[in-house]
């Protein structure tokens, strides 16, 4: 069963989002066409009965963001949002924002594992913002700019559309629409790592020319990290899954250089993934399982998987 949001389209849609349940058993995706789909991660059998809860945004009508019950297809309580370079923290209590900052660009958000820590990625500035909690109304605790050296000489910065925080390692991945993607240190800022292999997901086509200039796509869930945060995963145009060793990343201190070439890694493996792009690609740590989806969902080999744990 597929729970519609507003309206359905015939034909293949691109799935923009997945997720799974705490048990690892299931996983939910959602699609251009405003529905929801739940499958299980064992058989792949699409299931028709749903007893959860989802937030979720419709950005084909208002840019409402909802808080949806997939049981009886009711909202249960909604909380609004809007592309209008807003951050806003929400209560689930409330129907209103507790807190909000105004950015000169939409912003792209992130919370670490923890809770505790949320970062606001601002293109405007090629900066990354690290918040504490707790302190939601105070200036950041550490602002970072992530200049790539090699774009110096063309007057550009990375585009970044996804970010994701692991204080463990006190690291941060950093998804760019281009033909790379960064690891930056969480305690001072240093760029440590440039992971590339991967086609962008939004290169006009398969055969466009490499450049830095990337037309506007459809992405931001191709990158993740593996849960012992030892590998990386991410997706590509050619529909390939690339994982890539990031144990022995280089350890900087001090003043932060913009000018210092960060290491340059390529994937340690490749797996085929699907015809079409992979554009969102998770990892399910509970069945030691990749899941990539684009026009359709796929789930990889597990002894692949099994050998880098």
């Amino acid at each position: 069963m597929s729970t519609p949001v507003a309206r359905s389209h015939q034909g293949p849609q691109h799935i923009t989002a997945i997720t799974f349940d705490d048990g690892g058993n299931q996983v939910l995706t959602a699609a251009e066409d405003e529905t929801f789909r739940l499958y299980s991660c064992k058989t792949d059998k699409h299931l028709t009965m749903i007893h959860t809860t989802i937030i979720h945004t419709s950005t084909k009508e208002d840019d409402t963001i909802w808080y949806h019950s997939l049981h009886d297809n009711k909202y249960l309580h909604f909380m609004s949002g809007s592309v209008d370079k807003m951050v806003r923290l929400w209560d689930l209590c409330t129907p209103t924002c507790c807190g909000l900052s105004n950015l000169p660009t939409s912003p792209i958000i992130a919370y670490d594992s923890s809770g505790l820590v949320f970062t606001v990625g601002v293109n405007h500035y090629s900066q990354i913002l690290l918040y504490d909690q707790a302190n939601y109304d105070k200036d950041p605790f550490l602002t970072i700019t992530l200049e790539d050296p090699c774009f110096s000489q063309l007057s550009t910065s990375p585009d970044i559309h996804d970010i994701s925080l692991i204080l463990a390692k006190r690291e941060i991945l950093v998804g760019c629409s281009g033909d790379a993607h960064y690891i930056l240190d969480a305690s001072e800022g240093h760029l440590l790592a440039k992971l590339e292999g991967h086609i962008g997901l939004e290169h006009q086509c398969i055969n466009a020319p490499q450049t830095i200039d990337a037309s506007k796509g459809n992405s931001g869930e191709e990158v993740s990290w593996m849960p012992d945060s030892k590998y990386f995963i991410s997706g590509s145009l050619n529909g390939k899954i690339f994982i890539c060793d990031i144990q022995n990343l280089p350890v900087r201190s001090g003043v932060v250089d913009l000018k210092a070439h960060p290491m340059r890694l390529q994937p340690l493996t490749t797996l085929d993934g699907h015809p079409d792009p992979s554009r969102c690609v998770r990892f399910n740590p509970r069945l030691a399982m990749i899941v990539s989806t684009g026009a359709k969902l796929s789930a990889d080999n597990k002894e692949i998987v099994k050998e880098l744990l």
